[in-house]
């Protein structure tokens, strides 16, 4: 994306940046404040200097804006000096309280910060959208207060800024920043497994990468993940089984270390499936019930277990139609050749490639009997 980050205007179309904050100079001189009268912006210093001589003065503030501060310090031999920072703009008076009476007094004034805030973005839908952003400045300080709208613009992240007075104000206000990029659209979960989801959406020429967030449901706290690249998937891992959880998608832009984030689509679920654990927990026999029995028939025997590289499987005499190894996902990590298993045939099974864990032998028999397992792979 070909385009500048940050668009920047004012109210009355006068480009025009915040002033450097300075220290201005009030000096006692005789029984008068020198200069007894000055204008300041707000972030400027008023600089207070006693001028000498054997008469001592203070500064003391009289009248200042709603939320300043007040003031009241000695100005003498002793106390040479005395800075007040300018927090808010307004008129302030001060005098000498020794002296007030033979006129020494002073005065500054301040123009106030321009307001300017976002009433309105509109959403973008596509790559193309023509969208706007509408802005409302200050009634305090500025003529035109009506909301205006800046069209046409392009995917992106924009702010305004704001002078009143025809531009003159030397302070510049300035607004929150707003994202234009398009808000992903079908999206949805595929492929749901026990611990993982693979969150799909339609692909979006304009943008840079993704975020998806997730969460289960019932919790506030978001998990977010981000797509390397412009890609119209990603695949969520280390969830939990049999749990609802709720997703959003939004799509980014990006130029020169800024990013533009679109608003996230409309909320989504999905429920994970139960782990294979769970499974046979609920809807078999107890794990290891049906293979001891055949052991001591001898009909079955797996060995060893728990196994390093490789594990055999022996049948003495039984047929088996099937076998599978699963798992602690309910993934099938390996499967039987068919008819591997009959009459008094030996099967080794490699495990030296599988990681440690818990894993799930399934048979099933002639009889279309499940025969179950737990394989302990240590490494």
């Amino acid at each position: 994306m070909k385009r500048c980050f940050f668009f920047i205007c004012t109210l009355l179309f006068g480009f025009l940046f915040n002033a450097t904050a300075k220290q201005i100079t009030v000096t006692t001189s005789g029984l008068t404040f020198s200069p007894s009268s000055l204008n300041a912006n707000i972030g400027d210093t008023i600089h207070f200097v006693y001028g000498g001589g054997s008469v001592p003065h203070t500064t003391t503030s009289t009248s200042v804006p709603a939320g300043a501060a007040t003031w009241n310090a000695p100005l003498d031999a002793t106390h040479t000096s005395f800075n007040y920072v300018i927090k808010i703009g307004g008129d302030y008076a001060y005098q000498c309280n020794f002296h007030v009476l033979m006129g020494m007094v002073g005065s500054f004034k301040v123009p106030p910060l321009t307001k300017i805030s976002v009433l309105k973005t509109l959403s973008v839908n596509s790559c193309i959208s023509a969208d706007s952003i509408q802005y409302k400045g200050s009634v305090i300080t500025v003529n035109d207060t009506m909301p205006f709208t800046i069209k046409n613009l392009q995917l992106g992240s924009y702010f305004i800024t704001a002078r009143g007075n025809n531009g003159t104000d030397a302070l510049t206000g300035k607004s929150a920043t707003s994202a234009l990029a398009p808000v992903p659209t079908g999206v949805l979960a595929k492929n749901i497994k026990s611990t993982t989801t693979t969150i799909k959406w339609n692909h979006l020429t304009c943008v840079k990468f993704y975020t998806v967030q997730f969460r289960k449901k019932g919790v506030t706290t978001w998990t977010k993940k981000n797509t390397v690249g412009n890609k119209d998937s990603l695949n969520l891992t280390g969830l939990t089984a049999s749990t609802i959880f709720e997703f959003q998608v939004a799509s980014n832009d990006s130029v020169n270390k800024k990013i533009a984030t679109s608003k996230f689509s409309a909320l989504n679920t999905f429920t994970t499936t139960a782990s294979l654990i769970t499974v046979i927990n609920s809807s078999s026999p107890p794990i290891g019930s049906t293979i001891k029995e055949d052991v001591q028939n001898k009909d079955l025997l797996v060995y060893p277990n728990p196994a390093t590289n490789s594990f055999t499987i022996q049948t003495n005499g039984l047929h088996y139609n099937s076998a599978k190894l699963f798992n602690a996902d309910g993934i099938v990590v390996w499967s039987a050749p068919h008819n591997a298993l009959s009459g008094d045939n030996k099967l080794n099974v490699n495990v030296s490639n599988f990681a440690s864990g818990t894993y799930f032998l399934v048979l099933i028999d002639v009889n279309n009997k499940q025969h179950l397992e737990k394989i302990v792979v240590e490494k």
